[in-house]
Protein backbone atom coordinates (compact mmCIF):
# COMPACT_ATOMS: atom_id res chain seq x y z
CA UNK A 1 0.00 0.00 0.00
CA UNK A 2 1.78 3.55 -0.98
CA UNK A 3 1.63 6.30 1.25
CA UNK A 4 -1.09 8.34 1.30
CA UNK A 5 -2.79 11.82 2.79
CA UNK A 6 -6.19 12.58 3.57
CA UNK A 7 -8.31 15.48 5.04
CA UNK A 8 -9.82 14.56 7.97
CA UNK A 9 -13.21 16.48 8.99
CA UNK A 10 -13.54 15.91 12.55
CA UNK A 11 -17.23 15.62 13.94
CA UNK A 12 -16.21 13.69 17.13
CA UNK A 13 -13.47 15.57 18.74
CA UNK A 14 -11.48 14.62 21.77
CA UNK A 15 -13.59 14.37 24.71
CA UNK A 16 -16.80 14.57 22.74
CA UNK A 17 -19.44 11.69 23.50
CA UNK A 18 -20.96 9.56 20.92
CA UNK A 19 -24.37 10.70 19.58
CA UNK A 20 -26.10 7.14 20.38
CA UNK A 21 -24.05 6.02 23.09
CA UNK A 22 -23.30 9.22 25.58
CA UNK A 23 -20.76 7.33 27.70
CA UNK A 24 -19.13 7.02 25.47
CA UNK A 25 -16.37 9.27 25.43
CA UNK A 26 -14.07 9.93 22.74
CA UNK A 27 -10.11 10.03 23.61
CA UNK A 28 -8.99 10.61 20.05
CA UNK A 29 -9.86 12.53 17.38
CA UNK A 30 -12.73 10.93 14.79
CA UNK A 31 -14.21 12.20 11.99
CA UNK A 32 -14.50 10.74 8.36
CA UNK A 33 -12.76 11.73 4.58
CA UNK A 34 -15.26 13.64 2.40
CA UNK A 35 -15.50 12.65 -1.00
CA UNK A 36 -14.27 9.01 -0.10
CA UNK A 37 -16.77 6.50 -0.50
CA UNK A 38 -17.39 3.62 2.55
CA UNK A 39 -19.34 0.38 1.68
CA UNK A 40 -21.73 1.68 3.73
CA UNK A 41 -22.41 4.49 1.25
CA UNK A 42 -21.46 6.77 3.58
CA UNK A 43 -18.22 8.79 3.71
CA UNK A 44 -14.88 6.90 5.18
CA UNK A 45 -14.72 7.35 8.71
CA UNK A 46 -11.39 8.06 10.27
CA UNK A 47 -9.68 8.02 13.55
CA UNK A 48 -6.74 10.63 13.83
CA UNK A 49 -4.38 9.67 16.39
CA UNK A 50 -1.49 12.01 17.62
CA UNK A 51 -2.93 15.05 17.84
CA UNK A 52 -3.77 15.59 21.35
CA UNK A 53 -5.85 18.69 21.26
CA UNK A 54 -9.39 18.41 19.74
CA UNK A 55 -9.37 19.99 16.09
CA UNK A 56 -11.81 20.65 13.45
CA UNK A 57 -9.84 19.17 10.32
CA UNK A 58 -6.71 17.37 9.96
CA UNK A 59 -4.06 16.44 7.74
CA UNK A 60 -2.07 13.45 7.55
CA UNK A 61 -1.26 10.05 6.34
CA UNK A 62 -3.22 6.65 6.43
CA UNK A 63 -1.30 3.63 8.45
CA UNK A 64 -3.77 1.38 8.89
CA UNK A 65 -6.85 0.40 8.08
CA UNK A 66 -9.59 -1.65 10.82
CA UNK A 67 -11.65 -4.06 8.67
CA UNK A 68 -14.34 -5.06 11.74
CA UNK A 69 -15.89 -8.51 11.57
CA UNK A 70 -19.50 -9.01 10.55
CA UNK A 71 -19.48 -5.14 9.05
CA UNK A 72 -19.09 -3.11 6.13
CA UNK A 73 -17.47 -0.50 7.96
CA UNK A 74 -13.92 0.08 7.90
CA UNK A 75 -12.25 2.67 9.65
CA UNK A 76 -8.94 4.54 8.76
CA UNK A 77 -6.32 5.49 11.01
CA UNK A 78 -4.84 9.12 10.09
CA UNK A 79 -1.36 10.14 11.96
CA UNK A 80 0.57 13.09 11.03
CA UNK A 81 3.41 11.94 8.69
CA UNK A 82 6.94 11.17 10.35
CA UNK A 83 5.41 9.81 13.19
CA UNK A 84 5.32 6.04 13.74
CA UNK A 85 3.10 3.69 15.60
CA UNK A 86 3.39 0.33 16.27
CA UNK A 87 -0.06 -1.83 16.25
CA UNK A 88 -0.29 -2.30 19.70
CA UNK A 89 -0.35 1.67 20.32
CA UNK A 90 -2.93 1.67 17.63
CA UNK A 91 -5.16 -1.34 19.30
CA UNK A 92 -4.93 0.92 22.18
CA UNK A 93 -6.32 4.09 21.00
CA UNK A 94 -8.84 3.24 19.09
CA UNK A 95 -10.30 0.12 21.77
CA UNK A 96 -12.60 2.25 23.08
CA UNK A 97 -14.50 1.82 20.55
CA UNK A 98 -13.29 -1.63 18.89
CA UNK A 99 -13.50 -3.31 21.77
CA UNK A 100 -17.80 -3.47 20.80
CA UNK A 101 -16.13 -6.02 18.10
CA UNK A 102 -14.59 -8.26 20.69
CA UNK A 103 -16.75 -11.34 20.42
CA UNK A 104 -16.14 -15.20 20.77
CA UNK A 105 -14.67 -16.33 17.19
CA UNK A 106 -12.55 -18.69 15.65
CA UNK A 107 -9.35 -18.16 17.41
CA UNK A 108 -11.28 -20.26 20.41
CA UNK A 109 -11.14 -17.45 22.54
CA UNK A 110 -11.89 -13.78 23.02
CA UNK A 111 -10.82 -11.69 20.05
CA UNK A 112 -10.42 -8.79 18.18
CA UNK A 113 -10.90 -9.45 14.37
CA UNK A 114 -9.37 -6.90 12.52
CA UNK A 115 -6.83 -6.44 10.12
CA UNK A 116 -4.55 -4.06 9.72
CA UNK A 117 -2.82 -2.89 6.90
CA UNK A 118 0.41 -0.93 7.50
CA UNK A 119 2.26 0.99 4.87
CA UNK A 120 5.95 0.07 5.63
CA UNK A 121 5.49 -4.10 6.02
CA UNK A 122 3.85 -6.14 3.63
CA UNK A 123 -0.35 -6.21 3.85
CA UNK A 124 -1.31 -9.33 6.68
CA UNK A 125 -4.68 -11.14 5.45
CA UNK A 126 -5.49 -11.06 9.11
CA UNK A 127 -4.76 -12.27 12.62
CA UNK A 128 -6.42 -12.29 16.21
CA UNK A 129 -5.28 -10.15 19.19
CA UNK A 130 -6.37 -11.62 22.45
CA UNK A 131 -5.96 -10.01 25.70
CA UNK A 132 -7.39 -6.62 25.02
CA UNK A 133 -10.77 -7.13 26.61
Amino acid sequence: MEEEIFNVTIDRPIGSSHPDYPSLVYPVNYGYIEGVIAPDGENQDAYVIGVDTPVDHFTGKRIAIIHRRDDVEDKWVITPENVPYNKQQIEDMVYFQERMQIMDGACGRNCYFFFLLRLWQRVVPGFCIAGLY
